[in-house]
């Protein structure tokens, strides 16, 4: 048996629309029947989604809150986390502090991605905002995985006021329409030689998701959410290896765990 935690900032119907596919994974056993699936929503967050996809700044402040929320799940006995959001905000800094693995949606979807279409020049993401664009960009690039990416616009976008009504009012005509402009956006990348199409953003995954939209035209819609949480479930079973985290380098912790705690509390986390 394993516990898996969704650390996310989601509320309202966006939180709805993870939890009713969290459900979903269960009962299709997606994940085995007796994998627990939680979900740890971070203590403080930007009050507009809008703040944090489209803002560097205020993503940063969120970070070390991303951090805290995978702590508190360590400390309540979760196995491993997933951090709910594409651009993997303090995806390095939770691996370097956590017991548990860490799972990235970004990270995640990539390497899964390369097991269903071509290594190279395969891979389109729709992102829900003309500047998260830019953020998805920088943070596949920094996983030296831009040559994935189909070489025209690999990362475009449906316009955050769609997805932002589709997410907030939960109302069916408001989903339909951020679906449809999801489909047409797909469709062009698909054009431009996409083999596989990720959804970049953790709220517009599910989303889709709940609403059966996995292939157009023959091509894959990856929900990144889904493949975390067997990412993460998966890291959790292969533990028994011995196959951990690397403390060599990157992920060694710098002091040890008491030294760190004084340092949370001088930032004000316990």
């Amino acid at each position: 048996m394993s516990k898996i935690c969704l650390v996310t900032s989601a509320e309202g119907p966006r939180l709805a629309h993870r939890k009713q596919w969290l459900e979903v994974l269960r009962q299709k056993q997606v994940v085995r029947p007796d994998t627990e699936l939680g979900i740890e929503n971070l203590a403080k967050h930007t009050h507009s989604h809008r703040a944090y996809v489209e803002g560097v700044y205020l993503e940063l402040l969120q970070s070390a809150y991303n951090v805290e929320a995978v702590l508190q799940a360590e400390k309540k006995g979760y196995d491993a986390a997933v951090i709910a959001c594409y651009f993997d905000p303090g995806l390095e800094a939770a691996r370097e502090v956590a017991r548990i693995p860490v799972v990235g949606l970004a990270e995640a979807s990539m390497a899964y991605s390369t097991l269903l279409a071509r290594k190279k020049h395969a891979i389109a993401i729709i992102a829900v905002a003309e500047k998260g664009m830019l953020k998805t960009y920088d943070v596949i690039h920094k996983y030296g995985l831009t040559e994935q990416l189909i070489p025209i616009r690999p990362v475009r976008h449906i316009p955050f006021e769609m997805y932002s009504a589709a997410g907030n009012s939960g109302k069916a005509s408001d989903v339909q329409a951020a679906v449809n402009e999801y489909i047409k956006v797909a469709r062009e990348c698909i054009k431009d030689g996409a083999e596989i199409v990720i959804t970049g953003c953790a709220g517009l995954g599910p989303m889709l998701a709940v609403e059966g939209v996995f292939d157009i035209d023959g091509v894959p819609v990856m929900d990144p959410v889904s493949v975390a949480v067997k990412m993460a479930e998966s890291l959790v079973d292969l533990q028994k290896l011995g196959l951990k985290v690397s403390r060599k380098l990157m992920y060694r912790k710098p002091v040890p765990d008491d030294v760190s705690d004084k340092e949370r509390a001088h930032f004000g986390f316990s």
